[in-house]
């Protein structure tokens, strides 16, 4: 064990969490809250119109809020260029039309090129599909897109009741059938043991070797707590560096986490609770693309 992991299990027997079903804390670089599914249930978000991203997460007022899904429509090149083209055409379109003073046409191709920036903004990080179904009933969401497929080869985390005996973590696509359910998640443990990095471990998982070279991590995992009040709580840890981020599966099995995923990495992650921040939010433009998160309100 280690600093941030006995501080978890310190935690489930504080009178703190058993009389809020809520705990945070962390060391280094990790960060964690803990959740008691009886009293905040995992569910998904979608962001409100006429809202940003984060702030349509901090409006949950949520015992843990985090990002979602890895989504995909364009890569960052395709980004870039269709961004540069449209505030290029924008300024040259502008003072091809204008006449008069150089001031006067300056001022024209600023303004063009801030109107291309916007059309270019609008074009390249709007319209962006989850890469894994993505179902609520608690907020009226069933997104079937499923980005070129991908569902298939992430992982997912859901809940079929409100017990933490109906939670499971999973390889895939969420089954039907669940009340809460995301895919296009990062797996990281499954059936109580840690993916593997290495093409010859049977347990190999390409999105898990990936992560281990991420920044930034926001993982939710189940934590059966037997001799607890409850059978179990969700724990959601987040990572601040790549070394924090390569060791935090080994950690959460160790700690005796059964199933754990992480959303989005890098820069997509975040992680908070109320209306505080712990990690991010994302830069603007990452907010953009994005639209679900997970998670726990209070019943």
């Amino acid at each position: 064990m280690n600093g941030w992991t006995d501080g978890v299990r310190q935690a489930l027997d504080q009178p703190g969490f058993r009389s809020t079903g809520v705990a945070e804390g962390g060391e280094g670089s990790f960060a964690w809250v803990l959740v008691d599914p009886e009293r905040h249930p995992l569910v998904v978000w979608g962001r409100a119109r006429l809202r940003s991203y984060a702030a349509t997460a901090r409006g949950l007022e949520a015992a843990a809020f985090t990002n979602g899904p890895y989504v995909g429509r364009l890569g960052r090149a395709a980004v870039a260029m269709r961004l540069g083209a449209c505030v290029a055409a924008g300024a040259s379109g502008a003072l091809f039309l204008t006449r008069g003073s150089e001031r006067r046409q300056a001022l024209s191709w600023g303004l063009g090129a801030l109107a291309g920036l916007g059309l270019g903004w609008w074009l390249a990080l709007t319209g962006w599909e989850p890469c894994g179904l993505v179902h609520s009933e608690t907020a009226g969401i069933d997104d079937r897109r499923d980005w070129r497929g991908e569902g298939a080869t992430h992982g997912w985390i859901g809940r079929g009741g409100e017990g933490f005996d109906s939670y499971a973590v999973g390889l895939g696509n969420p089954p039907a059938g669940l009340r809460e359910a995301m895919g296009g998640l990062i797996p990281l443990i499954v059936d109580g043991e840690a993916l593997g990095a290495d093409p010859a471990d049977p347990n190999y998982h390409p999105d898990y070797a990936r992560s281990l070279t991420k920044k930034q991590h926001v993982a939710w995992g189940l934590l059966p707590t037997p001799g607890a009040p409850g059978p179990g709580a969700l724990l959601v840890v987040a990572t601040r560096d790549r070394a924090a981020s390569a060791e935090l599966a080994s950690h959460l099995t160790a700690l005796g986490v059964t199933g754990a995923v992480a959303t989005d990495s890098s820069g997509c992650a975040m992680l908070g609770s109320g209306r505080r921040f712990i990690l991010g939010p994302p830069r603007l433009h990452r907010q953009t693309i994005q639209q679900y998160g997970l998670c726990c309100h209070g019943t």
